[in-house]
C-alpha cells in the first residue's frame, strides 16, 4: 500500500524549494548536523536526475528539538498528486496527544519483546502537540503531515539524541502514522547501523529491528505487492481507529509504575529515622541501565574502574 502513487519519495529536484523529504528539512536537528549529512546528501544527488514526481514542502514550525512541515507532491506538469486524504483537520490537542500516546513499539523481532516504549514519548508530545494540531488545520487533501523530533535521554553525566521522524496523516476514518527512523540514535548510528533512513516510509517495508505494540483499533498496513511468504507488512506504518476514545488510554511508559503486592496488618512500630537511599527503579529500568553502561564501556566513552563501580552498584540494587 502507498500514498496512491508508485514513485520514488527521494528522487527530487533539490533547490531549496522543490527537495526529496530529507533534503527539504535543510538541518535535521542536531543529528543531521553531526555526520552523516555528508552522505545523505551524496545518495540524494545520484537520484536527482531521475525525479518524475517533485515533493513540495511548507514548514509549519521548526527549532532545534522538533520539526513539522506539509509536504504535497507534484506531477510533471506541477499539479498536486491526489492522496484524498480527511483534511484539513480540526483536532483538539487532548484527542492528539490521546491517539499519539497509544502508538507504542517494541524493540527485538523475536527477542526482548517484553519491554514496550513510547513512539511519542511525553516530552516529545509536549514539543510537537500545538504544532501538529496546526499543521493538521492547514493540511489540504493531498498533504502530509511530516513530523521529527530529537529526544534526549540523560544518565549520570552522560546524555544521547535519538530521532524519530515520520509522516501523519488523516483517512478512512484512521489516523496514520508512518515512521522513517525510529530512536536512532546520533552516537553510532541505531542498533542496526548505517544511516537514517530517507525514503517514502510508505513506498516499501522497511527492514527495522523493531515493531510496534498493536491495541485493539490499531493495525499494521498491509503492502499492495505480494512476496514469496504471503503479503507483506509494513512494520513502520499503524493505522489508528479514529472512532475508538483514546483520551483515557493506559498509561504510558512515562506513567507505568510498579504496583507493591498487598500485605497483612502487623502490629504498629514507631518509624525509625530514615537513611537516605538510591531513587526506586524497577527491574526493567536497572536492565536498561546495565545495558546502556555495557554501551558506554563498549565504546570506550566509560573508563574500566568507573564501569565496574557502577556496574556493580546496579546489580547490588537489582539483587534486593
Amino acid at each position: 500500500m502507498n500514498l496512491n502513487s508508485k514513485v520514488p519519495w527521494s528522487c527530487d529536484r533539490i533547490d531549496g524549494t522543490v527537495s526529496s523529504v530529507l533534503g527539504s528539512r535543510r538541518e535535521k536537528p542536531s543529528l543531521v548536523r553531526s555526520g552523516f549529512l555528508s552522505g545523505l546528501l551524496l545518495a540524494l544527488v545520484l537520484q536527482a536526475g531521475c525525479a518524475k514526481v517533485q515533493t513540495v514542502s511548507r514548514e509549519v514550525y521548526r527549532d532545534d528539538r522538533v520539526q513539522v512541515q506539509l509536504l504535497e507532491q507534484r506531477d510533471p506538469s506541477g499539479n498536486p498528486v491526489g492522496k484524498g486524504f480527511d483534511h484539513p483537520w480540526e483536532v483538539d490537542l487532548q484527542t492528539l496527544d490521546g491517539l499519539l500516546r497509544s502508538i507504542r513499539y517494541q524493540r527485538g523481532i523475536l527477542i526482548n519483546r517484553k519491554k514496550m516504549r513510547d513512539v511519542f514519548p511525553q516530552a516529545a508530545r509536549e514539543d510537537l502537540l500545538v504544532h501538529l494540531q496546526k499543521a493538521f488545520a492547514q493540511a489540504g487533501p493531498d498533504q502530509t503531515v511530516d513530523f521529527s523530533f530529537v529526544y534526549r535521554e540523560a544518565w549520570a553525566i552522560f546524555q544521547r539524541e535519538y530521532l524519530t521522524d515520520g509522516l501523519l496523516f488523516r483517512k478512512g476514518g484512521k489516523l496514520n502514522c508512518a515512521l522513517r527512523n525510529l530512536a536512532f540514535e546520533s552516537l553510532g548510528g541505531s542498533e542496526a547501523g548505517g544511516l537514517p533512513c530517507t525514503e517514502d516510509p510508505t513506498e516499501q517495508p522497511l527492514r527495522m529491528d523493531w515493531s510496534f505494540a498493536l491495541k485493539d483499533g490499531q493495525r499494521r498496513v498491509e503492502s499492495d505487492s505480494s512476496g514469496l511468504f504471503g503479503t507483506k507488512e509494513f512494520r513502520n506504518w499503524i493505522q489508528v481507529d479514529l472512532a475508538r476514545d483514546w483520551t483515557a488510554g493506559e498509561a504510558s511508559e512515562a506513567q507505568e509504575a510498579q504496583v507493591p503486592e498487598p500485605v497483612e496488618a502487623g502490629p504498629a512500630v514507631q518509624p525509625g529515622p530514615v537513611e537516605p537511599g538510591p531513587p526506586p527503579a524497577s527491574p526493567a529500568e536497572i536492565e536498561e541501565r546495565l545495558r546502556f553502561l555495557d554501551e558506554l564501556h563498549r565504546e570506550g566513552s566509560l573508563p574500566d574502574d568507573a564501569y565496574e563501580e557502577k556496574k556493580k552498584e546496579l546489580l547490588e540494587r537489582r539483587g534486593e
